[in-house]
């Protein structure tokens, strides 16, 4: 709990900004969109191989916590962005980004392999729950926080994102040393022949394999549009780096409000019949932004947004638990991060 909370404050002082910090540096909205989307997919490919570093590593933990500090050392040469000028300072923040979301993205499968392990079957909705709560709170408050620093500072230049970003380092550094006090139990040897051309052809159990393919589809949608969320705000709107948090701050607390529910219910009835709620309210978020541009409006539009996600992605992940045997969970995780 504390490290997700660590963790959480990273989010809410480094990752949440980087988009905001492109648009600072006057990107383009095409530089904006490869920003948005390069660097997630090259981490999805590298997830592929997540498995063959647990070998290599012998230890998921080792792999964890090795990632984990690499990606917050990330935010070091985007830091150094807003103190040194450089030719297309853009361009290099999408090079940075690229090395952070794939160090990021190694620490994924593990974790999600190592945890199923610890936590039992029927508390996990519950647990992930409460972890998730409380890593949103940490965001939440980290996210306001830096929001007002940065509306404050608006017109003092760039380097109110470099005490940002450091800030951000600190918090995944301490986030990384408390991922080494994590219990790992052995792992069981992985079927011989589970690869990823053997996935294509035959991903598993055919419900795993229907599954994973819904999870695929559902992001694809998401992500045509969500990387220009940002700079509508901040470009379109207008909006001050207060408001952008603000409205940002509504949907994380309600994430936070809601999370418990959605984790108690799926322990309950189930994590398949919850995450069909949550995937049913999901398309009408973008279709509720395109009404109107009242600030209180979209603050009704975020609360509702931040509900219907906060069901989709804890039952999403605990349904692949539940859905994929212990000596390959590891595989399918990395396989469900770089479908996603």
């Amino acid at each position: 709990a504390a490290e997700g909370m660590a963790y959480g404050a990273f989010l809410g002082l480094g990752d949440h900004f980087i988009i905001a910090f492109a648009v600072a540096l006057k990107s383009s909205s095409l530089l904006i969109g490869v920003l948005a989307s390069l660097p997630g997919f090259l981490a999805s490919l590298a997830q592929l191989y997540d498995t063959e570093l647990v070998r290599l590593f012998k230890s998921r933990k080792a792999v964890i916590v090795t990632f984990a500090l690499l990606q917050g050392l990330m935010f070091l040469p985007m830091l150094a962005l807003t103190l040194v000028p450089l030719g297309s300072p853009g361009w290099w923040l999408v090079f940075f980004a690229t090395l952070y979301s794939i160090f990021g993205a190694l620490t994924s499968p593990a974790w999600g392999s190592l945890m199923a392990e610890v936590v039992p079957d029927g508390l996990r909705g519950r647990y992930f729950s409460m972890r998730g709560r409380l890593s949103t709170l940490a965001t939440v408050v980290t996210f306001l926080l830096a929001g007002v620093f940065l509306n404050l500072l608006a017109y003092q230049g760039l380097w109110a994102f470099a005490v940002l970003f450091g800030a951000a380092v600190l918090a995944r550094l301490l986030s990384s040393a408390l991922l080494g006090q994590l219990y790992e139990l052995p792992q069981p040897q992985a079927q011989a022949g589970t690869n990823s051309k053997r996935f294509a052809k035959d991903p598993g159990p055919a419900s795993l394999g229907r599954y994973l393919l819904f999870l695929f589809a559902m992001s694809f949608a998401v992500n045509i549009a969500s990387p220009y969320f940002t700079v509508y705000q901040l470009r379109d709107l207008k909006m001050s780096y207060l408001t952008f948090a603000v409205l940002e701050t509504v949907s994380s607390l309600a994430t936070l409000l809601a999370i418990t529910h959605w984790g108690q219910a799926a322990d309950r009835v189930g994590n398949r019949k919850m995450l069909v709620w949550a995937s049913f309210l999901i398309p009408f978020v973008p279709l509720l932004w395109v009404d109107s541009t009242n600030v209180y409006y979209l603050g009704v539009v975020q609360a509702f947004s931040g509900v219907a996600w906060a069901g989709f992605y804890l039952c999403a992940v605990n349904l692949l638990y539940d859905a994929s045997a212990a000596m390959n969970r590891t595989r399918y995780l990395a396989y469900f991060y770089a479908g996603n």
